[in-house]
């Protein structure tokens, strides 16, 4: 992605482990889907400095969130409230 750069930090597992436990426990788990969470520092003006990229991939799609916060801030209510921005998972998504 142009203007984006990820970043790598000892103490991000933690936290990205968090977050990914509650994106599973907010939109369901399944063997066929995958849950990404990574910390990004937008290089673009005017971007905030750094944003969390959750990416949530099945077999047939890919649904992309972002929460303009670090990974370490990100909270369960930022996760709860990812619901209301975009349509759950449904449980037959697939080609």
């Amino acid at each position: 992605m142009k203007g984006f750069s990820a970043l790598s930090r000892r103490g991000d597992a933690g936290a990205a482990s968090r977050v990914k436990d509650w994106v599973v426990a907010r939109f369901g788990d399944s063997a066929e889907q995958a849950v990404l969470v990574s910390e990004t520092q937008c290089l673009t003006a005017g971007c905030p400095p750094t944003l969390t990229v959750i990416a949530i991939l099945t077999p047939c799609a890919c649904v992309r969130f972002q929460i303009h916060k670090s990974l370490g801030d990100v909270t369960q209510d930022d996760i709860s409230a990812l619901g209301h921005a975009a349509p759950l998972l449904p449980e037959d998504l697939c080609c």
